[in-house]
């Protein structure tokens, strides 16, 4: 591993990029995807051509590759190292929180507190037998809706969520976020410092915000 981000780049450089690029794009494409059967419905909202998305995610990439250092983001050395990312011998933590032994014990604890609801998001936050919600981490979910559908849940998260609140969410191809006249304040700080932390390059944004 490079233990400088000027190496790091330099190692980036050193690598067979045009093969590399050329092989993240055919396994991202829309064709290939569909073939290990993942349905293009879920790419109902994404405007971006089959060819586009290995594109992005190439640019995306090489950002990544330049700008944060693998030797701090274990989910990065993860992927380029495989398991040797997760516990190198120099850093026993250098892992996801929860695969750590007391983060195991601390969830192991709260197993109890786990339900398991199919109902749609909208319908979660309204219904009067679930208890309302301080925390919503909300992976990608946007990207499988339209923008409108994302606008009302937005709407729905800010006023039925107790005042300090907080949701997360990545983007990925599409670009979803809460009017800035509502009820959720961009945590934009936080933001960029959890996005450095633990950031792969799958993911275009990681945005936190907060209920007013």
């Amino acid at each position: 591993s490079s233990s400088s981000l000027e190496e790091q780049k330099k190692c980036i450089e050193e690598m067979p990029l045009d093969e590399l690029g050329a092989r993240i794009s055919w396994y991202v494409s829309k064709d290939n995807l569909a073939k290990q059967g993942r349905s293009q419905v879920q790419q109902k909202y994404i405007d971006i051509s089959s060819d586009g998305l290995g594109k992005i995610l190439w640019e995306r990439f090489l950002s990544v590759c330049r700008n944060i250092p693998v030797a701090d983001n274990f989910y990065l050395s993860l992927w380029f190292r495989g398991v040797r990312g997760y516990d190198p011998v120099d850093k026993p933590h250098f892992t996801a929180p929860y695969l750590t032994k007391e983060g195991f014990q601390k969830l192991k604890g709260l197993v109890n507190r786990v339900s398991v609801r199919t109902i749609s998001v909208e319908d979660a936050l309204i219904s009067p037998d679930i208890p309302k919600f301080t925390k919503a981490c909300l992976s990608n979910i946007f990207e499988y809706f339209s923008a409108k559908a994302a606008e009302v849940i937005f709407d729905l998260l800010g006023s039925s969520m107790a005042s300090g609140s907080r949701i997360a969410y990545w983007e990925l191809y599409a670009s979803r976020r809460p009017s800035p006249d509502g009820k959720l304040h961009y945590l934009r700080d936080l933001s960029e410092r959890l996005a450095q932390i633990d950031r792969v390059f799958w993911y275009d944004d990681f945005r936190v915000y907060e209920v007013k």
